[in-house]
């Protein structure tokens, strides 16, 4: 019987370098949008979708993450998982959340700067839980995220950073962006250690999901809501204008 997934697993331990002076002494999740941090808006959504357990992996300026917690406990029942050094890639917040995870099940993971729409949550949490899935857009004029491609069954075949040298073939299908949310299976714990660094010495939740292409395979979503990448200065006053 399919279980839908009920865990999700938030990183919010990054610098939040291209905020600029905005995250100089600031934690950019906690940056105030509408008079709440912004990831009241990411973890709310999460709630309002059904998701029961939620994991906030910290790092710099964790205090500050953990003061927004207890600011609303009673809104919201966060566990946290603390990461004690320099953040090494998309992979390190589920390799330090394993204690805490039943690695039985599959689980939710996402970026803390992306905003979600609750539909689109509760799509991620349906799906195949015995099967990887990612969370994607169609690419727009500007390419900001690398690209994903997907064969004629929406599966994944081939990954493209933003930081990888150009592809001289392009692959015969069609490409996608990654907006960073994820559904991860428990196979995802037999294939974690053999994740090699990249060269920029990060490890990539996306080197994960490419062992897992064929066996149990990864899927795509395509988002029907919108979604919100909090990145730069200019993205706080277009997510308060889409919540007002």
């Amino acid at each position: 019987m399919h279980i839908m997934i009920s865990t999700a697993v938030v990183f919010a331990a990054g610098r939040g370098k291209r905020m600029k002076q905005l995250t100089t002494h600031a934690q950019k999740v906690v940056l105030s949008v509408n008079g709440k941090p912004f990831l009241w808006y990411v973890v709310n959504n999460l709630v309002a979708a059904g998701i029961t357990r939620i994991i906030v992996v910290v790092g710099h300026y964790d205090t500050q993450v953990r003061a927004f917690v207890d600011a609303y406990a009673d809104d919201f029942l966060v566990e946290f998982v603390i990461l004690d050094s320099e953040i090494k890639g998309t992979l390190e917040p589920i390799w330090i959340s394993k204690p805490q995870l039943d690695t039985t099940q599959s689980f939710l993971a996402l970026n803390g700067d992306n905003l979600f729409a609750v539909e689109d949550v509760q799509a991620m949490m349906k799906l195949d839980a015995g099967q990887a899935a990612i969370a994607v857009s169609h690419i727009g004029e500007e390419q900001q995220y690398g690209a994903l491609f997907f064969d004629d069954k929406m599966l994944l075949t081939h990954i493209q950073h933003k930081d990888d040298p150009p592809l001289t073939t392009l692959p015969q299908a069609e490409s996608y962006n990654n907006t960073g949310m994820y559904v991860l299976p428990s196979k995802i714990w037999e294939v974690i250690d053999q994740v090699e660094p990249a060269a920029s010495g990060e490890y990539r939740i996306t080197d994960a999901l490419l062992l897992l292409r064929e066996h149990p395979g990864v899927r795509q979503y395509i988002l029907q809501g919108p979604w919100y990448d909090f990145g730069k200065p200019d993205d706080i006053q277009a997510v308060e204008h889409f919540l007002q």
